[in-house]
């Protein structure tokens, strides 16, 4: 009986209608009634059953994205029988752009591509309707370019390289990401599209010796592999095949006359080159007889779908028309993209392949009757009524309660309820709000929607997943739930790692010849490389420092702890130092003092603080948990530690002084949104004090937002609130009916009171007066302090800062963050237009930064001029205090999507829509100062695009060329750490002290200058400290990292630093492992370099201060406070068969015969203390 139910309804289901008409050889449907993600779950359900490859159409590449993250969720449990899930995009570009396409959509093209062409079952593409009108590499050059690589394969190295090199490799010293190869010796690490990790390669003569997968992050192999594909990364293969046809083509090009002479003959200049060129990618028909679209790859009997896509033909000829104009516009100002006229379809043979398919499903919001078409409809519900619902009906003490009925109402209707969480820690706090509601709950790694058909009782399954909305199916009995439906709105977020993001890289693998670098011992000098010089019969490396006078300082590599890369203000260029002199003595000497006078009052304060009796906040409980598993954005571990720490101290009985430091975007907000909801909860009031009135209304958008399904009133007092309602907020803060005030320094005024203050937190407090700053002084004796700051500060400092200084840092950017693209270019008409009409496509804003006032009038109506669509304003700082912050805060609310404005810019505010800046004069600006304006932009998860504008090169100093090169060159995350921040951390190490100390970093550098730092507050705090000793080795030993053996000079730095400051045994054989797999088998001269390395850390703990050999004697120096070696040294000298000697000048000589090995040497003096 039950089965034969089971068979009516099926029968009426449409989704296995729809699964049968598929096996019919045509059928013409239109799908009604799916709402959320149900289309994605019909895809996926239909394409398990079905033989066919699947297109599926949409209107842009972000509905694409989303639902091909959809249909990776639906199919993830059906592993075996599912088929893949491709995306084919179109490029982030105008037609005919000058900007080359962004590589991760050219990799993604590809591998759709690939997909197609190899796989022999069915596979799902989902593609934005302009990217099928786009023409591809043809079906058999992508055959031809496709290698496949064995483990005993013969292949000559340099063979490879150059096949890879024409596939569109591009050669990098440290692959990290698709699309790269790196070569050192004979190891070759490649990273081909579609694979999760980059593959090492080892070769043995012209033998392939092993395959291993490597982390890009660590460099370090991860799982051997016998064989991998690999695919090409560029649409145009560069080939001497390739090229003939590409010249072949040129030569008819200048016969028919149809370009100017001198775009075709520069376009032959590239090909005979054979190198890839900007705008080769719209080239394919000269390279290629016939380029194919995607429609040639598709197999016969494949199915289209249409998803959110009306008037598809309207569209098409909107977009071609587009692409004809941006053409013509292209090929008048030369630039040779213009020169691929058939990159698209027309209009009609894009129609006649659109029409050819035998089947086609559209899916329609509301049904549109035509001939032939057989309508389906499905009763599904979307999920956009049960947020309202759980608000409306919310319990402070039980927040999931109205949830969990109506839970119970669908498992008494034999529903399957899956929960879709988006992260671990989310599914963890799920798990732990709904303890205690009676709910049996699975939390599976994955389910299987095709196995959910429950038959005596519902289920309720928490899973992990992206997914932005789910369904309710009465016809399948399945209720999919995200998160974002119970909790809110998030983020949608690509999960990117970045190697190094976040890390403050203050070392030398970044120094250029001619840098500056500081010497502990002998000050400032200029870089001027690695040589390699041989003394005493050994070779080694040193790196070679000039002084003053030109003086010459040869440093040897095992010594290379003892130098630091300088970073001071600037441009202003430091004094070199003078070998021999104590004027660097003094110097050090002097600093340190000072630091010490300031570091003692602060310690005075804290330590009186300590003793301060204040209120003691209650511990987390479900209504905290409800509101943080709220939070749109996946938490960092930097800023989980953060919140950590607050919400610790604010829980101890002392009043909470507490300073996170973080740059603009990195998640401060949220610590202090947690601190709050926190305070509020024990009914205590919260002020939130900024620096302008600009940013006290983004904060108060904020902070409105996450609390507006709390009962939590929030207001704000500033210069846009009339007198009437500035009392009103004053009154009610005195009544204790508003919970947190947002505001400038207003909040410090004599008439505002509070009922019961609690928490006090303060953004950017050094951009306050000294008479506010005495204000804030007497609160943080009363209510707990959280202070913000973006002012970044390196994670060296924290620990000795703790005893100081509550400090959290936030050093890891969201995941979701994509580097800026970086571009340098001359002040061209058509660049810009393109720049801005790119972001105004996907609803962006823009930054044009133009910093002279006097002529920012004219550059407006040029601007206004070139792009009529621009909603345009002017923001400069000799503008009226109000009418600026007005201009200000009409781009934040995106009534202006243009901005015209001066370097005012350049810190402080966050405008997450605005994703491109273009900055003109580059070249009179400094490298931080460039830095800090391209930071404004790239907030988001959309690519952000940074324009350079600079005149021409002769027009440019060396200073500007370098500045730029540098800055184009790290456009990477966390690269502000390594480039350009120093004037940041000049002002944050004066804020960490309440120092103004600018001058004394610059006379040391920013690096030694925290050291000194780190030295003076362990000296005050009573640390016991050892003296600095860097023990100098001579012995006749060949220790250094060969170039053959490590070809890229920046990593052999790295590793010099690294071993320079000594290894334990177990690190040295951690090195010795990461070189094996990274560079091949370990040189001697290495393997003597770690043996030094060693020996150093040896030496050091013995507080030896040189070790040298001489004619048959082992000669050990030792500094004057050796006091307990000197007692071993004592116990070796009553032993006579050791026959050493110990002279007044605290040396001791082990007689060591010449001719043993320098193994032996080592092992003799770590034997004889017992090392």
């Amino acid at each position: 009986m039950e089965a034969s139910i089971r068979t009516q309804e099926q029968v009426r289901d449409p989704l296995h209608k729809l699964i049968r008409r598929l096996r019919d050889e045509e059928c013409n449907l239109v799908l009604t009634g799916l709402k959320g993600s149900s289309f994605a779950y019909v895809v996926a359900r239909a394409a398990a059953e079905s033989m066919h490859c699947f297109l599926v159409v949409t209107a842009d590449n972000d509905s694409a994205e989303e639902i091909i993250q959809e249909l990776r969720f639906y199919g993830n449990g059906d592993e075996h029988s599912r088929p893949r899930a491709c995306l084919f995009p179109s490029w982030e570009t105008l037609p005919y752009d000058t900007a080359d396409p962004p590589v991760e959509e050219v990799l993604a093209r590809i591998e759709t591509l690939y997909r197609l062409e190899s796989e022999g079952g069915p596979v799902v593409v989902v593609a934005p309707l302009q990217a099928l009108l786009q023409r591809c590499l043809p079906v058999e050059a992508l055959h031809d370019a496709v290698m496949t690589l064995r483990v005993g394969q013969e292949r000559e190295r340099d063979e490879l390289l150059s096949r890879l090199v024409s596939l569109g490799y591009r050669t990098v010293p440290l692959v990290e990401e698709a699309g790269e190869v790196g070569i050192r010796g004979g190891i070759v690490d490649i990273f081909p599209p579609g694979q999760r990790f980059p593959v090492r390669i080892e070769f043995y003569g012209d033998t392939l010796d092993s395959m291993r997968a490597f982390d890009p992050v660590t460099q370090r192999s991860l799982t051997s592999i016998d064989e991998v594909e690999i695919i090409p990364v560029s649409e145009v293969v560069i080939t001497e095949s390739t090229c003939r046809q590409a010249l072949r083509r040129v030569e008819d090009a200048r016969r028919e006359a149809r370009f100017p002479a001198r775009m075709i003959s520069a376009l032959q200049e590239h090909i005979e080159q054979k190198t890839f060129f900007p705008g080769v990618s719209f080239l394919l028909e000269f390279f290629y007889d016939q380029p194919a679209t995607i429609f040639d790859y598709l197999p016969q009997g494949s199915v289209i779908w249409f998803s959110g896509v009306d008037a598809w033909k309207e569209r098409i000829a909107s977009f071609l028309d587009t692409a004809v104009r941006e053409r013509e516009q292209t090929l008048e100002a030369g630039h040779l993209c213009s020169l691929g006229e058939k990159l698209y379809m027309s209009s009609t043979e894009a129609i006649e392949r659109l029409d050819g398919f035998s089947s086609t499903i559209r899916s329609l919001s509301l049904p549109v009757y035509e001939g032939g078409q057989e309508i389906l409809c499905f009763d599904v519900a979307e999920n956009g009524d049960l947020y309202r619902s759980l608000v409306s009906n919310k319990s402070e003490t039980r927040p999931l309660a109205q949830l969990v009925r109506l839970f119970h109402e669908w498992l008494n209707d034999y529903y399957a309820i899956v929960v879709v969480t988006h992260s671990a820690i989310q599914k963890k706090r799920f798990l732990e709000l709904l303890e205690g509601y009676s709910l049996r709950v699975e939390a599976p790694d994955s389910i299987s929607f095709s196995s959910l058909t429950p038959v005596s009782e519902g289920r309720v399954i928490l899973v992990l997943g992206e997914l932005q909305a789910g369904f309710r199916s009465s016809m399948d009995r399945i209720a999919v739930i995200t998160e974002s439906e119970v909790f809110g709105e998030r983020m949608a977020q690509r999960k990117r790692l970045k190697p190094g993001d976040g890390v403050a890289l203050t070392g030398l693998d970044d120094l250029r010849t001619g840098e500056f670098v500081v010497h502990v011992d002998y000050g400032i000098g200029r870089y001027e490389g690695l040589h390699s010089l041989e003394l005493g019969g050994s070779r080694n490396d040193f790196l070679l420092i000039e002084y003053r006078d030109e003086d010459r300082l040869y440093v040897p590599v095992h010594r290379l702890n003892l130098v630091q890369k300088y970073r001071g203000i600037e441009d202003e260029v430091p004094s070199l130092s003078k070998l021999g002199g104590t004027a660097w003595l003094h110097t050090k000497k002097k600093i340190k003092d000072s630091i010490k006078a300031q570091a003692k009052e602060l310690l005075g304060i804290y330590a009186a603080r300590q003793a301060l009796q204040g209120f003691s906040f209650s511990g987390r409980d479900d209504y905290y948990r409800e509101f943080e598993a709220r939070f749109e954005f996946d938490e960092t571990s930097d800023q989980l530690n953060a919140i950590e720490d607050v919400l610790v101290d604010m829980e101890r009985s002392r009043p909470m002084d507490r300073l996170v430091c973080g740059d603009t975007g990195y998640g401060k907000t949220e610590v202090a949104l947690r601190a709050s909801f926190k305070a509020v909860a024990d009914n205590k009031q919260v002020a939130l004090l900024v620096p302008t009135t600009v940013l006290a209304h983004q904060h108060y958008q904020t902070f409105s937002r996450r609390f507006r399904d709390f009962p939590i009133r929030i207001g704000m007092l500033s210069r846009f609130q009339t007198p009437s309602e500035q009392k009103r907020i004053i009154e009610e803060a005195k009544e204790g009916t508003i919970d947190i005030i947002v505001g400038t320094h207003r909040l410090l005024q004599k008439d505002l009171g509070f009922k019961d203050l609690g928490l006090v937190i303060i953004d950017e407090e050094h951009r306050f007066g000294v008479r506010h700053k005495e204000k804030l002084k007497k609160m943080r004796e009363l209510v707990d302090v959280l202070t913000l700051t973006a002012t970044p500060i390196p994670r060296t400092l924290q620990l000795s800062m703790l005893s100081i200084r509550d400090l959290s840092i936030i050093s890891s950017a969201p995941q979701d963050r994509l580097a800026v693209k970086t571009y340098v270019t001359h002040f061209d008409e058509k660049v810009i237009r393109e720049a801005i009409i790119r972001e105004f496509l996907r609803d962006g804003q823009v930054f044009f930064v133009h910093n002279r006032v006097e002529r920012i009038e004219a550059m407006a109506e040029m601007i206004q001029k070139i792009v009529p669509e621009a909603r345009l304003a002017i923001a400069h700082g000799q503008m009226q205090e109000k009418e600026l912050e007005a201009v200000m805060l009409s781009f934040y609310q995106r009534e202006v999507n243009l901005l015209l404005c001066t370097t005012i810019i350049e810190s402080g505010l966050d405008f997450p829509n605005a994703n491109t800046i273009i900055i003109n004069r580059a070249d009179k600006m400094g490298l931080a100062q460039l830095y800090q304006l391209r930071g404004r932009v790239g907030r988001s998860s959309h690519q952000a695009y940074a324009y350079f504008l600079v005149p021409g090169e002769q027009f440019l100093t060396d200073k500007a060329k370098k500045r730029l090169e540098a800055l184009a060159e790290f456009s990477e995350l966390g690269s502000g750490f390594r480039l350009a921040s120093h004037d940041l951390e000049i002002r944050g190490g004066g804020n960490i002290l309440g120092l103004s100390q600018s001058g004394h970093m610059n006379q040391v550098g920013i690096d030694l200058y925290y050291e000194l730092i780190d030295k003076a507050v362990k000296e005050i705090k009573g640390e016991k400290t050892v003296p600095d000793i860097d023990p100098e080795i001579k012995v006749p030993i060949p220790a250094y990292v060969p170039e053959e053996y490590v070809p890229d000079i920046h990593q052999r730095l790295r590793l010099y630093k690294k071993m320079a400051g000594g290894m334990t045994e177990s690190q040295i054989a951690d090195v010795q492992s990461e070189l094996r797999d990274r560079f091949g088998p370990i040189p001697r001269e290495v393997e003597c370099l770690l043996l030094i390395s060693n020996l150093k850390l040896v030496l050091r703990e013995l507080m030896v201060i040189s070790m040298e050999y001489l004619n048959g004697t082992i000669i050990l120096a030792f500094h004057q406070e050796a006091q307990q070696s000197l007692d071993k040294v004592l116990a070796l000298l009553q032993n006579p068969q050791n026959k050493m000697r110990f002279t007044p000048d605290h040396k001791l000589h082990i007689p060591f015969p010449q001719g043993q090995g320098w193994e032996e040497m080592v092992k003799k003096v770590k034997s004889s203390f017992a090392c």
